[in-house]
């Protein structure tokens, strides 16, 4: 009795151990770390396998962006709409920053990431404020 115990432990122990492949949900996540301003941060947190990247950022419209780190792929100041393409990230966490003209209220900014995951599906997942 006490081996089949010890033998389950041990199996339990082991199947733990293994890794296995994040879900849609939590190969990627992000977050405002400053959403509100002129100066508006993103701290992103990408697990492994890390995904191509697509960070939507809608803006107030006429809003200009001033500049961004890592750089802007597309920007529409008109329907206040700023993409970024994140081609080769690292698994880990990333911060993306920007600046506006002018200062947003709170709740202005809204986000979204978009990638597909293991099977090939899109997923959008909103940005946390």
């Amino acid at each position: 009795m006490r081996f089949y115990r010890l033998f389950s432990l041990v199996l339990l122990a082991a199947l733990l151990a293994i890794p296995f492949p994040a879900g849609a949900g939590e190969l990627v996540s992000g977050r405002y770390l400053q959403g509100t301003g002129k100066e508006i941060e993103i701290e992103l947190e990408i697990n492994s396998p890390p995904p191509l990247l697509i960070v939507i950022q809608n803006l107030p419209r006429g809003a200009v962006v001033l500049g961004s780190d890592p750089e802007l792929k597309t920007y529409d100041p008109a329907e206040g709409v700023a993409k970024w393409l994140l081609g080769k990230v690292k698994a880990g966490k990333m911060r993306i920053a920007f600046q506006l003209d002018r200062p947003v209220a709170k709740g202005a900014l809204r986000g979204e990431l978009r990638f597909r995951d293991e099977a090939g599906r899109m997923i959008s997942i909103a940005l946390e404020n």
